[in-house]
Order: C-alpha cells, then structure tokens, then sequence
C-alpha cells in the first residue's frame, strides 16, 4: 500500500498524509490530513476505502476506481490507517 500511496495520493496528502503535498489545497488542508485520531471514528477503512474509489467533491479527490484495483486500494487503506496518531485521553 505505501508504494501505491506514495505514487498516487502523496501528490495531495504529502509523504506523512498530512494534507501538504504539493497538489493540495490549502484551504482543505485538515480535512486532507490522514493523521487526526479524532477523525479515526467517522473514517473506519470501509469509509476511507469508498471516499476514495468514488472520489470526492469537497475536498476535491478524483476517484482511483479507474486507476486501482479493490486489492490496490484496500492495500493503500490498510497503509494510510498506519499514518494516523494514536489519540490521547
């Protein structure tokens, strides 16, 4: 999942998935950070999975359904769950 993360997402969500890569938009920024613990309950990988295989209109994603396969991007979730920080009491 990292390589594919790395060549086909890291352009908007930066290297550490924090919402700063060089295709991002700024204004969107924390709703692109892959790390806030607090999201972890509204983003369960079923969620991410389907945010990304559909795309997204606000933020802007394109969708990878074209791109990927399910195996892919369900490789690129399992990735991606490993870049968010632990939540603190």
């Amino acid at each position: 999942g990292k390589a594919t993360f790395k060549e086909k997402c890291q352009k908007c969500h930066g290297p550490q998935g924090k919402g700063d890569g060089p295709d991002a938009d700024p204004d969107a920024a924390e709703d692109m950070d892959l790390t806030t613990p607090k999201r972890a309950s509204r983003n369960p990988d079923g969620v991410v999975f389907d945010k990304a295989w559909n795309g997204r209109k606000k933020p802007k994603m394109p969708a990878v359904k074209e791109d990927l396969t399910k195996e892919q991007l369900w490789a690129v979730v399992a990735y991606v769950q490993t870049l968010r920080k632990t939540a603190t009491p």
